[in-house]
């Protein structure tokens, strides 16, 4: 399975009326620093976000794992949060759970779905106070992939169980949706003893999608969020970097509030 074969990490797409050059930019600054927080990381806005998670009983899921290759020969995965190598390729290994890809750290596929409004507003979910995983934590919406599924049906099937299914009845009718990178990012994590030891290694691919409505439309009219959605919010794309901004240099700083923050995507 080879990944891809352009060498670019950048797409040109159209945000509102405003066509954009995405590459680390405003959103991709975003995607960095949600997904680099560690859910123990003491922070300065006093929130919790999280990497997406889809809600489900992850026992009950069938993923496919992979291994790297490169010339024939099985090879170490890259560096976190880097963009895949184009000569690299994924062999399958067969397929297993969910819960038993992250709990023997194998290597499988997911999205995660960056969702603005017409006005450039940016949807922020926060997981329910019942979940095991990341408690309370804001993120974006985010889906593994599971057997057979190609990645526009992880996206599709995302925003359907996140969002409802007239939303992605919206998308089609008035809004977009494009891949933000002509090549998927890897994305590492060790949740350690406090979960079980398991490990997080996902092939990551990264959705915009343009509702082409106005958030109030979308909350009272489109949007059925999942039920262990705890509470939601939309941020201009500028205040969200600033959020993360301020959050990572208190981190940084050592700065140790009452308050835990991290932040992650809402497939976990």
């Amino acid at each position: 399975m080879t990944l891809y074969s352009s060498s670019s990490g950048m797409k040109r797409t159209r945000i509102g009326e405003v066509n954009v050059v995405l590459t680390l930019g405003s959103i991709a600054l975003v995607v960095a620093a949600l997904v680099s927080f560690a859910a123990s990381a003491i922070g300065k806005l006093g929130v919790v976000v999280a990497p997406p998670a889809d809600g489900q009983d992850e026992r009950e899921k069938d993923v496919m794992t992979f291994v790297f290759a490169k010339d024939g020969k099985i090879t170490e995965q890259p560096p976190h949060l880097t963009h895949l190598d184009p000569i690299l390729s994924l062999q399958s290994e067969g397929f297993t759970t969910l819960d038993l890809a992250h709990r023997e750290g194998k290597i499988h596929t997911g999205s995660w779905i960056f969702v603005v409004d017409s006005s450039d507003k940016l949807l922020l979910l926060r997981r329910g106070p019942e979940l095991v995983t990341c408690p309370l934590a804001w993120s974006m919406v985010g889906e593994h992939a599971y057997r057979d599924e190609t990645k526009k049906d992880t996206l599709k099937r995302g925003i359907e169980e996140e969002l409802g299914d007239k939303t992605w009845k919206s998308i089609l009718d008035t809004g977009s949706y494009a891949e933000l990178t002509d090549l998927p990012l890897f994305y590492f994590r060790d949740y350690g003893p406090e979960r079980e030891g398991r490990i997080d290694r996902q092939v990551t691919h990264l959705w915009l999608v343009e509702l082409g409505v106005s958030a109030e439309e979308a909350d009272a009219k489109i949007m059925q969020l999942d039920e262990e959605v705890h509470e939601h919010k939309w941020m201009p794309l500028e205040e969200a970097e600033k959020w993360v901004q301020d959050d990572m240099a208190a981190i940084k700083g050592g700065e140790k509030l009452d308050n835990i923050s991290a932040m992650i995507p809402s497939d976990r």
